[in-house]
């Protein structure tokens, strides 16, 4: 025996409204009368736009009887499948509707309600949370706004938020309530769910201070130093395998303020986990300009970066998975410009012809260079120390 039940949320409404786009589909449904074909040619447009949600559960019975010395078997099977769809119609036209012998069908041309959330689109984008860091008191929550607010500026991972459970439900139950348009309800269903946690715990962190006494004058000198150790990994979600997990720490001498170790730990860590997931590449070459994909507070005007040439694909023996590829330092250059989306830099090192669009970039070093020699005479100034006969100096 086999049973089909299906749930359905169908809200009519004729006036379109901006808050959600319409999808316009045709569906066909089938009933005792003309009104439930109708009702089932609506759901079919809802499922079409909205997709279904599938549950099934199946139990079975054996017995076995003997009759005049002979077995006989007997099994029975019981199948229950739950479809469920959810939806508004913003409304409906009917292309044809036939009744013979009591069976109804109906064909219709339906518009459904769809929310298309703001801004840009999340399925080419990692989806990651960074959850409140454990330990430090007021330091752990300075260093998930830091790693979260570095995450959120190299826009390369969909950051998801979840802390606000309550002001979540609160507009959720605006939206379900009598006071909310019918295409409001189609904001329902949205969340999206994560691939990445990045979770924390801080180690140690805090700043010391001492004095020092110089013993020629008998002076009091203070000193400071800001430290913090922390450790963090990122999950994902789906299997609970830890894709990487690392221990970070910061020295701040002459510095007495958390706040500043907090922002440095909270680069480092957002830096490891865009390097190794997303490292910086060049998007564009303007004449002497090299163009790179991230900016905002992520990079550092004044800072120096390697550019690398991509090679062969390696992968572990033992494995198979791949490693990365090969890569070969072609130049340094140097961050002149930073902006919201990108950022500029210059060629320090090596020729601007021989980097590629593409090009993987990654944190360097200032290129020391060796001092010219001076040639032609001499500028030096004569010593004017006079030197007695008894030896020393005259200060």
């Amino acid at each position: 025996m086999r049973w089909f039940t299906t749930l359905l949320s169908v809200l009519v409404l004729l006036p379109s409204l901006a808050s959600a786009g319409e999808v316009e589909v045709t569906a066909k449904g089938t009933g005792l009368s003309e009104e439930f074909a109708i009702e089932q040619a609506l759901v079919q447009a809802v499922r079409q736009v909205n997709g279904v949600d599938i549950s099934s559960t199946q139990a079975s019975e054996q017995s076995r009887l003997r009759v005049n010395g002979e077995g006989l078997s007997t099994e029975r099977v019981e199948r229950d499948v739950l479809l469920k769809a959810k939806g508004q119609i913003a409304g409906y036209d009917v292309i044809s509707n036939r009744c013979n012998n009591g069976n109804c069908t109906a064909e219709l041309k339906v518009r459904v309600y769809s929310y298309k959330a703001p801004g840009l689109a999340t399925d080419k984008r990692r989806r990651i949370a960074v959850l409140p860091f454990t330990g430090g008191k007021q330091f752990r929550k300075m260093v998930t706004r830091e790693v979260q607010d570095q995450l959120v500026q190299s826009r390369r991972f969909a950051v998801l938020d979840r802390e606000q459970e309550r002001a979540y439900k609160a507009e959720k139950s605006l939206w379900l309530s009598d006071d909310a348009a019918i295409s409001e309800k189609a904001r329902l269903g949205k969340v999206l769910g994560l691939d990445y946690i990045l979770v924390g715990n801080i180690v140690r962190a805090g700043v010391n201070r001492w004095t020092t006494k110089v013993e020629l004058t008998g002076e009091k000198k203070s000193h400071v130093r800001t430290a913090a150790t922390v450790r963090y990994q990122i999950i994902a979600v789906a299997t609970r395998q830890v894709k990487w997990s690392d221990t970070v720490s910061v020295t701040l001498n002459n510095v007495g303020s958390l706040n500043r170790a907090a922002s440095a730990i909270g680069k480092k860590i957002a830096g490891e986990a865009l390097g190794n997931i997303y490292p910086l590449r060049v998007v564009s070459l303007n004449g002497g300009q090299i163009i790179l994909n991230q900016g905002g507070k992520t990079i550092r005007q004044g800072s120096y970066y390697n550019v690398y040439s991509l090679g062969e694909v390696i992968k572990d023996p033992y494995t198979n998975e791949s490693l990365g590829r090969t890569e070969t330092r072609v130049a340094t250059v140097k961050v002149t410009r930073v902006e919201a989306k990108m950022a500029y830099a210059k060629v320090v090192d090596g020729k601007a012809g021989d980097i590629k669009q593409g090009f993987i970039v990654r944190p360097g070093k200032a290129v020391a260079r060796p001092a010219k020699k001076k040639t032609g005479t001499s500028t030096s100034k004569e010593s004017d120390v006079e030197v007695p006969a008894a030896g020393g100096v005259i200060l």
